[in-house]
């Protein structure tokens, strides 16, 4: 159960919550939430060590709510929590892929403005012609600058909005203005975006394992703006799906609606490191945060997800698979990461089964092969071994021929 959230200090009083988070700290005491803090400035010079000394031993399964951190940085954190005894839910591969660009996009290219990322080592600056080989790749016509995670569009003449993409020197010079004006702060490298002609104000939708838990305002919408229910936001199956797939607890996703009446995603963020409007009661967002998390969760092949299933759903969702649902992914969702521990059936075309677990890494990864897929009896011992793995009964490894599987 994550009952338990940190917070950024107060730079000048590290036992307080930073005065940006004062609010959500004081909303999550009182749903009864643990909550600890840590060195924002001490994670940023890479003292992960110091940055987490105040969050007490044994703290739990937690969520954090503060500013960004590079991801580097957060990884550090991570493992230094996790050293205390103190596991966030989001590991370091989800805050990554729900916080950069380049690992979030492909899972939204089709809600989404086109892109192309041009990382950059230290102090490298991208030359016209690579520039000009990017940008022909995007659809005629203007485009925005930014990095991995943030642009500049209160500067947007400068170091933001390049009316044509075909113009190489105004891109090279909104580049080389961008470049400038984030300095250290730059994140991965350049990102070239065609524009679209957005109408309206953004929305913001935070997603809870895959579901959409609360719609806000856009932090820079006015102050007094109104939350949005989930449930008045159009989110399509299709998005429902690009959210799901990108297998991070808790994310959020920009919205803004496209001239022509189609809802895009602007931005996709970690929902740990989105900001909430001032607008929005703190308890809103945090309430679903608290509670019961599965322990192991079912994935079939058209991205339907069951949690904590019984010996019968097993049974059932397995009698389903066919050679066109061939697949079924059963993981442990409360261990870190979860994508290194599961079990899975797939159904070859043969009509053998292929049964695959994986214990923390390559050199834990097994198969074994079921002949006759249309036997009772084979379907019932492979149900058999899926129920067992999952309760963590003993007897599903002696109960087939597992051989090495490699990855490669």
């Amino acid at each position: 159960m994550p009952n338990a959230l940190l917070f950024p200090c107060d730079p000048l009083n590290p036992r307080r919550p930073d005065p940006h988070f004062a609010r959500e700290a004081a909303a999550a005491r009182e749903l009864g939430f643990a909550v600890a803090y840590v060195d924002h400035d001490a994670a940023l010079r890479g003292d992960a060590a110091e940055a987490v000394a105040r969050v007490p031993e044994g703290f739990g399964a937690l969520f954090y709510r503060g500013w960004m951190l590079p991801v580097a940085a957060y990884e550090a954190m991570d493992a230094a929590l996790r050293r205390r005894g103190a596991f966030p839910v989001s590991s370091p591969r989800a805050y990554r892929v729900g916080h950069e660009l380049p690992s979030w996009y492909p899972y939204f290219r089709q809600h989404s403005p086109a892109s192309r990322t041009i990382p950059l080592a230290d102090g490298e600056r991208p030359t016209a012609t690579r520039l000009a080989d990017e940008a022909v790749e995007l659809p005629p016509g203007p485009g925005v600058v930014k990095d991995w995670v943030k642009s500049r569009k209160h500067e947007w003449d400068t170091a933001c909005f390049v009316p044509d993409l075909a113009d190489t020197v105004r891109l090279e010079s909104v580049v080389a203005a961008f470049l400038d004006g984030q300095a250290e702060f730059l994140t991965g490298g350049v990102v070239i975006r065609a524009y679209e002609n957005l109408t309206g104000p953004e929305v913001r939708v935070w997603w809870l394992d895959g579901e959409p838990v609360l719609a806000t305002p856009h932090p820079d919408a006015r102050e007094d703006a109104d939350a949005v229910a989930p449930q008045d936001v159009p989110l399509s199956n299709e998005l429902r799906a690009s959210v799901r797939d990108l297998d991070a607890p808790f994310v959020t996703t920009d919205l803004a609606l496209r001239a022509d009446g189609v809802w895009r995603v602007v931005e996709v963020g970690d929902g740990q490191v989105s900001d909430l409007p001032a607008s929005v009661d703190a308890a809103d967002l945090l309430r679903p945060l608290l509670g019961d998390r599965p322990a192991v969760r079912v994935r079939e092949f058209d991205g339907r997800l069951h949690d904590d299933p019984s010996d019968v759903v097993l049974f059932d969702l397995l009698a389903d698979v066919t050679t066109y649902h061939n697949f079924l992914v059963v993981e442990r969702v409360d261990t870190d990461p979860p994508e290194q521990f599961y079990i899975q059936v797939y159904l070859n075309e043969d009509l053998t089964l292929s049964v695959e677990y994986r214990d923390g890494g390559a050199d834990r990864h097994f198969e074994a092969t079921l002949e006759r897929w249309g036997d009772f009896a084979v379907h019932d011992l492979a149900a058999k071994v899926l129920a067992d793995w999952t309760a963590d009964r003993p007897g599903w490894r002696d109960a087939l021929p597992w051989q090495p599987l490699s990855d490669y």
